[in-house]
């Protein structure tokens, strides 16, 4: 496998890994935000 191929693959791997991260950071601020107004609204 050349060099290029590799450092490429894991760019890509990093990134997608970055992505995934924050998209589930924001999904769980979002979740968290929903759950403390339910909980106000009781």
């Amino acid at each position: 496998m050349p060099t290029e191929q590799i450092i490429i693959l894991v760019a890509v791997t990093v990134i997608g890994l970055v992505w995934a991260a924050r998209r589930d950071l924001k999904n769980r601020k979002k979740e968290q935000a929903t759950k403390e107004a339910n909980e106000s609204v009781d």
